[in-house]
């Protein structure tokens, strides 16, 4: 059968906080097979811990916050979704800082759901990441749009639905001249991003270094996309129509 090509629009819209639960639970079932979460999940001393609840409770707090602001946006019934963060100076009051701080607390928590392993080497991805955003965009970030998470339901896949979700957030970046910046913990989707625009400007490696770790180094990508000019002004507080191509 041949492939057949879609002409039609999807509803990219706002997720409400609603949807959260669903949105948690598409989002593990999607990252099963991400390199990093095996990293992050799969070791030694798994069993005993509480891996698997400790990341629902985390990735259900941090929704919390950006879909408070309208900076998580999905399709249909939570079958995919984006997250994102914009310049601090566009969005951030007083009263988003009191809730990051209280939203903090889930981390906390979450975290001594962690083995030593797991936390071990938790601390050293959040480490080696974050030295690579300083050293390759310093206080340039404070400046850019974050693309912060992409998942698709599995059954889902294949639609074009992250290539949609992906444009919500680069289309409101070019609208306010921002460049974009995310990471990809599997380097089988960098040709995905980089046919949206992004451009990988490093890696870290991690596991190289670690003697509990017996398979191959897992690469985390940080790449970026600079912003186009655009011939149409958007309203970051509407949802948008995308295309699936």
């Amino acid at each position: 059968m041949q492939p057949v090509q879609l002409a039609r629009t999807l509803r990219c819209s706002p997720q409400s906080l609603g949807d959260i639960p669903e949105a948690t639970r598409m989002g593990e079932d999607a990252l099963e097979d991400d390199p990093l979460q095996h990293y992050l999940r799969d070791t030694p001393d798994a069993s005993t811990g509480h891996y698997r609840e400790s990341w629902r409770l985390h990735f259900g707090a941090s929704l919390a916050f950006p879909v408070r602001k309208g900076l998580v946006w999905t399709i249909g019934d939570s079958d995919a979704m984006v997250t994102s963060s914009w310049p601090a100076d566009l969005l951030e009051d007083d009263l988003d800082k009191l809730i990051k701080n209280a939203l903090s607390l889930f981390t906390v928590v979450s975290d001594n759901m962690l083995t030593e392993q797991q936390r071990q080497r938790q601390t050293a991805f959040i480490t080696l990441f974050r030295q690579a955003i300083l050293e390759f965009l310093g206080n340039r970030v404070k400046d850019m749009f974050e693309l912060g998470g992409l998942a698709t339901r599995p059954s889902k896949q294949g639609r074009g639905y992250g290539s949609a979700l992906v444009r919500v957030v680069t289309d409101l970046a070019d609208a306010v001249g921002c460049a974009t910046w995310l990471g990809s913990s599997n380097v089988q989707n960098t040709g995905f991003y980089e046919s949206l625009g992004f451009v990988a400007i490093t890696t870290i490696s991690l596991g190289e270094s670690d003697p509990t770790w017996n398979e191959p180094p897992v690469v985390v990508a940080l790449m970026v996309r600079e912003p186009r000019p655009t011939a149409v002004g958007l309203d970051v507080g509407r949802s948008a129509r995308c295309i699936l191509l």
